[in-house]
């Protein structure tokens, strides 16, 4: 990871380095900052956005009844940042395991935000062999690879609990993008397979979700993903969470563990800031830190 985070601060640093577009180019971003701290072992990452489909801003005071506009220009998009920042410190759960922690912003949920880090890397591992791996067997060849980042969530304890106290509906394993072709011609092409699960009795209070996790790590080889549907309270609405079956980590952002910030002093004054905040980020990392393993 510490060597990951030299290449996204080369992005950084680099202000020819490509804008990542989405929507047909209606929504891009960059990597404004990365700061790199060999002191706490911790990466920090500033994201940019700019979304040309937000509206222009308007001012108002209704005590004066004045009202102010701000239209975006061509080619504009309204902005707003991000801070990021990731353990280099690997968890006990595995040495390619990192916490992180990802600041809640509009523009930024968790699958733009892999692909512009990925894109970065892709693009700077194509000038450059950085990483290089030995085949197996005890070859001295070195074959050059391109790393990539996932995120995938901490359950919080809400998760649990609504487990335990709710109802569970229905479990099953799931293997994504099989795209495996069915019938002559080339008219279809599986997407995913999935096998229904059958809870025989609820287990012990306490041990619900782990003993969901332990089963699905022991398909993992097969299912890459378990979905537990449930729930939460008695005529309450159903709902579902994805887990990544071998590490039991959350996949959707549902119970997903966040940490609220609240009185961030002074302010931030703009929806897209050109530095580091450094007393979010200061917040940030010791939060981190204190949950890091």
């Amino acid at each position: 990871m510490g060597r990951i985070a030299d290449l996204l601060k080369a992005a950084a640093d680099d202000d020819d380095f490509p804008v990542k577009e989405f929507e047909n180019g209606d929504m891009t971003y960059i990597i404004k900052e990365v700061d790199k701290d060999d002191g706490d072992d911790t990466v920090t990452i500033l994201l940019e956005s700019a979304d040309k489909n937000a509206p222009n801003t308007r001012y108002v005071n209704h005590a004066a009844k004045t009202k102010r506009d701000f239209n975006k220009q061509k080619d504009e998009g309204g902005g707003h940042s991000a801070h990021i920042v990731i353990s280099l410190t690997p968890e006990a759960t595995g040495d390619n395991v990192y916490l992180g922690l990802v600041e809640k912003v509009p523009n930024f949920p968790e699958h733009r935000v892999r692909s512009v880090l990925n894109t970065a890397i892709r693009l700077l591992c194509q000038e450059d062999n950085h990483f290089l791996y030995k085949m197996p067997g005890g070859s001295k060849r070195e074959i050059p690879f391109v790393p990539h980042l996932d995120f995938h969530g901490h359950a919080s304890y809400a998760l649990q609990t609504d487990l335990e106290k709710g109802a569970i509906n229905s479990i099953t394993l799931v293997e994504p993008d099989t795209a495996k072709p069915l019938g002559q011609g080339k008219y279809f092409s599986g997407v995913e397979k999935y096998m229904k699960v059958k809870m025989l009795r609820k287990p012990k209070s306490g041990q619900v979700l782990s003993t969901i996790r332990a089963a699905a790590k022991s398909q993992s080889k097969d299912y890459s993903q378990i979905r537990i549907s449930f729930k939460p309270e008695s005529g309450g609405r159903s709902t579902h969470v994805d887990l990544d079956a071998d590490s039991g980590k959350l996949i959707s952002e549902g119970y997903v563990k966040t940490k609220h910030f609240g009185g961030i002093t002074p302010p931030i004054t703009t929806s897209a800031v050109d530095h580091f905040v450094p007393h979010l980020v200061s917040r940030m990392k010791h939060e981190l830190i204190k949950e890091r393993s």
